[in-house]
C-alpha cells in the first residue's frame, strides 16, 4: 500500500508539472498587444446580430442605418483629438520612437498598445511590439473617420481572433481604396455595415477572405456609390444567415462576383441589389438559391 501510495503521489506530480507546462499563459499576460474596444462600441449584453435586421429600410442614400449602440468621436479614447481631422493611419511592430505623449489604447490597461498623432496631427499611429493584434470586438475600429484616405495596416495587424468586424470602416466618405487582402477572417461572424457610406470607395481588395463562419452581411456596402466592380468569388457563406441589402444603392456597381456564395440559410434576398443599376452583372453559383 506504501509503494502504491508513493507511485500515486510522484504519478500525481507529474501529471501537475505537465498541466502547468501545458497551461496557456494568464489571462494579463495573453492581452499583451491586442488593441482596446472602441469607445461607445460595446454591445447591449443582450446583443444578437439577428435581432437587427432591418426590414422594409426607409434611408436615402447617404443616411445609411446605424448600429444598435452609440459611437463617439474620439480617437481611440482620446477626446482631444476628434476622427475627422484623421487623414491617415499606419500601424507599426515596434514601440521604439513612440513620443511621450502617446496613450495607452490596449486592451489590457498595460500599455502594449500605443497611439500618437504626428505630423500636423492628421496621421495616426498605433503600434506594439511585434505587432497589434486587433480586438475580438473590432465593430467600428475606423468608423466615422470621415476624412480617412490611406489605412497601411504594414502586415502589423493580427486580426485572427476577431469575431465582429461590424461597422469597420463605416462612413470613411473620403476613403478610396483598401487592400485587406491579407485579414484573417477566419473568426469572423458579423460584418453588417462594414463599408456602409464609404461614398468614394472604388477599389476594396478582400480577396484573401475566409467567410465560413459569417452570418451577417446586411447593408455591408450600401451607398457605396462609387464602386463599379466588386469580387466576393472567395467567399464561401454556409452559415450566412442575412445579406439584407448588402449592396444597398451601389448605384454605380456595374459587376459583383458571388460564385460561391451560398444563401441556402436565408430567410430571403429581399433588397439585396435595390438601387442598382439595371442590367448589371451578377455571377453566383449553384449554391446561391433565389428566395
Amino acid at each position: 500500500m506504501k509503494h502504491w501510495n508513493r507511485a500515486w503521489r510522484a504519478l500525481l506530480a507529474a501529471g501537475l508539472a505537465l498541466a502547468l507546462l501545458c497551461a496557456p499563459a494568464s489571462a494579463e499576460a495573453s492581452e499583451k498587444g491586442v488593441l482596446r474596444v472602441v469607445t461607445g462600441m460595446e454591445p447591449p449584453d443582450d446583443y444578437v446580430a439577428e435581432d437587427y435586421i432591418y426590414d422594409e429600410p426607409e434611408y436615402e442614400p447617404g443616411d445609411g442605418p446605424s448600429m444598435p449602440w452609440s459611437i463617439g468621436t474620439d480617437v481611440l479614447g482620446n477626446e482631444d483629438f476628434n476622427r475627422e481631422q484623421v487623414r491617415s493611419i499606419r500601424f507599426l511592430d515596434s514601440l521604439d520612437g513612440a513620443p511621450a505623449d502617446a496613450w495607452d489604447v490596449s486592451a489590457g490597461g498595460d500599455g502594449s498598445v500605443l497611439a500618437w498623432m504626428e505630423g500636423d496631427g492628421s496621421e495616426l499611429r498605433i503600434a506594439a511590439d511585434g505587432g497589434v493584434i486587433a480586438n475580438p470586438n473590432s465593430a467600428g475600429l475606423f468608423a466615422f473617420y470621415t476624412s480617412l484616405e490611406e489605412v497601411d495596416f504594414a502586415g502589423c495587424f493580427d486580426t485572427s481572433r476577431v469575431e465582429d468586424m461590424s461597422s469597420m470602416f463605416e462612413s470613411c466618405s473620403m476613403l478610396e481604396e483598401v487592400d485587406l487582402s491579407d485579414f484573417d477572417t477566419s473568426n469572423v461572424r458579423y460584418m453588417a455595415t462594414m463599408f456602409s457610406d464609404c461614398t468614394s470607395l472604388r477599389e476594396v481588395d478582400l480577396s484573401g477572405f475566409d467567410t465560413r463562419q459569417l452570418r451577417d452581411m446586411s447593408y455591408m456596402f450600401a451607398f457605396d456609390e462609387s464602386l463599379e466592380e466588386l469580387d466576393l468569388s472567395s467567399f464561401e457563406t454556409p452559415e450566412l444567415y442575412t445579406m439584407m441589402c448588402a449592396f444597398f444603392y451601389c448605384s454605380n456597381l456595374q459587376s459583383v462576383n458571388l460564385k460561391h456564395f451560398d444563401t441556402s440559410n436565408l430567410a430571403t434576398l429581399d433588397q439585396v441589389f435595390e438601387g442598382c443599376p439595371e442590367g448589371m452583372s451578377v455571377v453566383v453559383g449553384e449554391k446561391f438559391v433565389m428566395k
